[in-house]
């Protein structure tokens, strides 16, 4: 059995393990490169397939920040923290179902650049 704590920190394992700086909270200082994995929703789902009995689907968020610059510098600085994300997820038991355009986030009193990945995986929350 596993918690959902569990799954979390695992993910963040999986991206500190690419050498990335990850949070699993938004950090007092947004500053640089850096990624915070936070809950979806939904976090937890009843799979649609059938999968042995208290297995969940579990959805997390991925956002991938970096400083923003000129437009151009920071398009080319999310797009390559994005193929990082997914390189370093790929071994993991996450697939990577979505990533969003880039944006613009306040976080931490600044504004930063970033992009949303949605990650799935499923886990055992029985006995």
């Amino acid at each position: 059995m596993v918690s959902l704590a569990d799954a979390r920190n695992d993910a963040k394992l999986a991206l500190e393990g690419a050498d990335l700086r990850v949070f699993t909270h938004a950090p007092e200082v947004a500053s640089g490169r850096f990624c915070v994995v936070a809950p979806s929703d939904p976090y937890l789902s009843s799979p649609t397939e059938p999968i042995p009995f208290r297995n969940y689907q579990l959805d997390l968020l991925v956002l991938a920040v970096v400083e923003k610059g000129d437009n151009e510098a920071t398009d080319a600085a999310l797009d390559a923290h994005v193929q990082d994300v997914v390189v370093a997820l790929a071994t993991s038991p996450y697939d990577v179902v979505t990533v969003t355009g880039h944006g613009e986030y306040a976080m931490a009193g600044t504004t930063v650049a970033g992009v949303v990945i949605e990650i799935r995986s499923f886990i055992n929350l029985g006995e």
